[in-house]
C-alpha cells in the first residue's frame, strides 16, 4: 500500500511510504529496495517529496496522541500535521517551522 512516491533529483532512485510506517529507497539501477528511515506508530508520514534542488525530501509528518482524564483514555485522537527537511544521505531531519 504505497501512499506517497517521488523521484530523486537526479532520477536514481524512487522513494516511496508503504503503509505510511517507513520510507523506502528504490535504486533504479539495481532494482534493490531498502528500508531508509524506520517510523514508530504515533509519528508517520502523509506524503514525500523530491525537493527541486535534489538537497532533501520533503516530508508532512504527522504525530497521533490519545487524550486522557485521570489516566484513562478517552478515546478521542490529536492529530497534529507538520513539515519536515529530510536528509536523503542521512535521513536526519529537521523540522520546518512555519
Amino acid at each position: 500500500n504505497i501512499v506517497s512516491l517521488c523521484w530523486s533529483h537526479d532520477s536514481k532512485f524512487i522513494y516511496y511510504l508503504l503503509y505510511r510506517k517507513d520510507i523506502y529507497r528504490f535504486d533504479v539501477t539495481t532494482g534493490e529496495t531498502k528500508v531508509v528511515k524506520k517510523l514508530c506508530s504515533n509519528d508517520t508520514y502523509a506524503t514525500i517529496e523530491a525537493s527541486a534542488d535534489g538537497q532533501y525530501l520533503i516530508g508532512e509528518k504527522i504525530n497521533y496522541s490519545m487524550k486522557y482524564v485521570n489516566g484513562a483514555a478517552t478515546g478521542q485522537i490529536f492529530k497534529n500535521s507538520s513539515i519536515y527537511l529530510i536528509d536523503p544521505n542521512t535521513m536526519e531531519e529537521s523540522k520546518v517551522e512555519l
